[in-house]
C-alpha cells in the first residue's frame, strides 16, 4: 500500500411510428457484451452492441498507452473488478433512473468498489435514432452520452490509476482533456481535440482568472466551478501540448501531491502567472480559429480488441431491468418494488443463477433476509463455488443483525462467508471491506487481519469515495494523519460545492494543523451522519 500511496504518476422530430418503436422495448434484443475492462449489457442490435464496447475498450486502452500502461491486465481481471455499463433506452429513461425524471441527464457513472457501474442511453433522442459510427461523427456542440460516459470513465481511471492529490480544478481539466479522445479505424487515436459542447462557456462566460483558479483558498463561485471544465481544461490543454509548459506542469502537479499551497505551487512552477495568464488567453483565441495542436497516437503492435458477446437468456431478460435498478441503488420504496416484482421470477426460473442473484440482492435491500437466505442457497445449489452467493449469504445476515436482529453480535457470523467469497475471487474489494466493517459495525476493535484485508485493496478500491474515507478513518484512528491526507485529500480536493461546506476538506485541515484526533473524531462524525442517512432512507 505504502507504495501505491506514495506514486504519483506525470498524466451525446420522428414520426409517431418511429418514436413508439424507439420506446418499445419489447422489439429491442438484450445482448452482453466482455471485454477486458468493461461488462455491457445493451438493449440494442449485436452489430452496434460490440461496436460500442469495441470502441470503449479501445477508449480505455487509449488512456493507458497514453500513461505507458499495460494495455492488458497482467491476469484476467474478475467481473467485480470490470466496468458494468447498462446501455438501455433513451436519454429520458437515464434521467428518470438517476431520480431526476425532465432534467435531461445523459449518463452517471457510480463508483462503488467491487461493483463499478454506469448508466448510458442507446438513443441520445427519438429524433436521432442512428448507429454507433453515425453518432461518433456527430459535430453539434452539445454534450451527448458518449462523452459523458467517457468523461465519467477518466474519472473512474484517474482515481484507479493515479492515486495522487490533483488540484480540484485539473480533476475536472483532466477528464475534459481525455473525455475527447478520437479513435481511428487503423488503431490509430487522437488526442488534443476541444470539447465542442464547451464552446459557449469557453467563449461566452466569464474566464476563471488563473491566480483566483490556482489559489484553492479563493472562494469558489458556482461560475467558478462551472468553468473547471472551460478555462480548466483550456489550462490544461495549453499546459500538456506546449512543449517548454509541459515540464511546469508536472512540476506543479508534483509540488500539489507534496501537500504545497496551490498558488505557491503555481508561482514556483509556472512564474510570471500575468505572463501566463497572457499565453492562456492567446491560445483561446488561436483556438477559436481552429489552431490547436493535437497528436495522432498509434499503439505499437495494435489488435482490435476482442469482444466476448453472447444473446441474454429468457430468464436473464426477464430481470434485467429489476437488477438494472438494483445496481443503480435503491431506497426503501425502491427496493420494496423491485423485490415483489423479482419475487415470482425467482420462483419462475429456479435453474437460472443470474435470477437467483440479482432475487438475492433485491431481498437483502429490501430487508427481506429469510427470501434472501432462499435465493441464496439456491444460487450455491447451482454453483458451489459462487463468490457473489456467498457475498450476498454475508450480506443477509449483516443485515439482520442490523434491521431485524438487532444483535451485533451476529456480524462476527458474517466472517466465514465473506473469507470464502474472497477464496473464490480474490480480486474483489468488497468482501475484504465488508469483513472489516463487521467488527465496526459490531462495536469491536478490528482484528489485525482486518486492518491488512482494508489496507490490502487499495489498488483495486481506490476510486470509491466511501472507500476511501473507511480506511482514512482507520489510519486516523491509528493516528497515522499523513498516510489519511493522502488517501483522503483526492476526493476532498474533488468537492464540487461551497468549500465551506466542504467537510472532508476540514478534516484535511486538521490533519495539516496536526490535530490528528480531532480530525478522527470529525471525520467519524461526518460518516455517522452519513450511515444514519442511509439506514432512515
Amino acid at each position: 500500500m505504502n507504495k501505491v500511496l506514495g506514486r504519483i504518476r506525470n498524466t451525446l422530430a420522428a414520426t409517431a411510428a418511429i418514436a413508439a418503436l424507439a420506446a418499445s422495448p419489447a422489439h429491442a434484443e438484450w445482448w452482453k457484451a466482455e471485454t477486458d475492462h468493461f461488462i455491457i449489457y445493451s438493449e440494442d442490435s449485436r452489430e452496434d452492441t460490440e461496436e460500442f464496447a469495441r470502441e470503449l475498450e479501445r477508449f480505455d486502452n487509449a488512456l493507458r498507452t497514453i500513461q505507458a500502461l499495460p494495455i492488458k491486465p497482467e491476469e484476467e481481471l474478475s467481473d467485480a473488478n470490470k466496468v458494468t455499463i447498462f446501455r438501455e433506452g433513451r436519454v429520458s429513461g437515464i434521467a428518470k433512473l438517476a431520480g431526476a425524471p425532465g432534467s435531461g441527464i445523459a449518463g452517471f457513472y457510480i463508483p462503488r468498489a467491487g461493483a463499478p457501474v454506469a448508466f448510458t442511453p442507446v438513443q441520445e433522442n427519438i429524433a436521432d435514432i442512428r448507429s454507433i459510427r453515425q453518432r461518433a461523427r456527430n459535430t453539434e456542440a452539445e454534450m451527448d452520452p458518449r462523452s459523458i460516459l467517457q468523461h465519467e470513465y477518466v474519472h473512474h481511471f484517474m482515481l484507479q490509476t493515479f492515486p495522487a492529490t490533483y488540484p480540484d480544478w485539473y480533476i475536472e481539466a483532466f477528464a475534459e482533456l481525455y473525455a475527447t479522445i478520437e479513435l481511428y479505424e487503423d488503431g490509430t487515436f487522437h488526442l488534443g481535440n476541444p470539447p465542442q459542447y464547451r464552446s459557449f462557456q469557453i467563449y461566452n462566460l466569464r474566464s476563471f482568472p488563473l491566480k483566483q483558479m490556482f489559489d484553492q483558498n479563493h472562494e469558489r463561485s458556482g461560475l467558478d466551478r462551472l468553468q473547471f471544465y472551460g478555462t480548466g481544461w483550456m489550462v490544461a490543454h495549453y499546459l500538456s501540448f506546449n512543449p517548454e509548459r509541459r515540464p511546469q506542469l508536472f512540476q506543479y502537479l508534483k509540488a500539489i501531491g507534496e501537500g504545497q499551497d496551490g498558488l505557491t505551487a503555481a508561482k514556483a512552477a509556472f512564474g510570471d502567472l500575468d505572463k501566463l495568464q497572457d499565453e492562456v488567453d492567446a491560445y483561446k483565441r488561436e483556438a477559436k480559429l481552429g489552431k490547436l495542436p493535437g497528436f495522432d497516437i498509434k499503439p505499437a503492435d495494435y489488435v482490435a480488441p476482442a469482444v466476448a458477446m453472447r444473446e441474454l437468456t429468457a430468464a436473464e431478460e426477464s430481470v434485467i431491468n429489476l437488477y438494472m435498478r438494483s445496481k443503480r441503488g435503491v431506497d426503501r420504496k425502491d427496493a420494496k418494488e423491485v423485490a415483489s416484482g423479482i419475487e415470482a421470477k425467482a420462483a419462475e426460473y429456479p435453474e437460472s443463477l443470474f435470477v437467483q442473484l440479482a432475487a438475492a440482492e433485491a431481498f437483502v435491500d429490501a430487508r427481506r433476509y429469510d427470501d434472501a437466505d432462499r435465493a441464496v442457497d439456491r444460487a450455491l445449489a447451482l454453483d458451489p463455488n459462487s463468490s457473489q452467493a456467498w457475498l450476498f449469504k454475508a450480506k443477509s445476515i449483516m443485515g439482520r443483525a442490523e434491521y431485524e436482529a438487532k444483535d451485533m453480535a451476529m456480524y462476527a457470523d458474517a466472517r466465514a462467508p465473506l473469507a470464502k467469497a474472497t477464496e473464490l475471487d480474490p480480486q474483489n474489494p468488497e468482501p475484504l471491506i465488508l469483513y472489516y466493517e463487521t467488527y465496526r459495525r459490531a462495536g469491536e476493535a478490528p482484528s489485525e487481519n482486518a486492518i491488512i484485508a482494508l489496507e490490502s485493496v487499495f489498488e483495486s478500491a481506490a476510486f470509491d469515495a466511501a472507500y476511501r474515507m473507511i480506511l482514512a478513518r482507520q489510519l486516523l484512528i491509528e493516528l497515522k494523519g499523513p498516510l489519511a491526507k493522502t488517501v483522503l485529500a483526492p476526493i476532498a480536493f474533488s468537492f464540487h460545492g461551497d468549500q465551506e461546506n466542504n467537510k472532508l476538506g476540514q478534516v484535511i485541515d486538521l490533519i495539516d494543523e496536526q490535530k490528528n484526533e480531532e480530525a478522527r473524531d470529525k471525520l467519524i462524525e461526518i460518516m455517522d451522519e452519513a450511515e444514519q442517512k442511509a439506514k432512515e432512507s
